[in-house]
């Protein structure tokens, strides 16, 4: 399920103009390198995958309110 947001946030941003996209990509390509750095580990940290999915889904609504206006 996370690979399918990931995705489509990553989507988002090439089609989304707005000024402060730059910054929301950012906050996305940082989440995204650390989802992935930790779900790669030998011992998961779980609490920070929830952290970071948290974070995520966070971002996404953020994004959702800018598209609306």
């Amino acid at each position: 399920m996370m690979s399918s947001i990931l995705g489509l946030l990553g989507s988002v941003f090439s089609i989304w103009e707005h000024k402060e996209k730059n910054k929301y990509r950012d906050k996305y390509m940082k989440l995204e390198k650390e989802y992935y750095e930790e779900s790669k580990k030998d011992q998961i940290d779980h609490s920070r995958l929830d952290n970071i999915e948290f974070e995520l889904l966070q971002l996404a609504d953020s994004i959702s309110a800018q598209i609306k206006g």
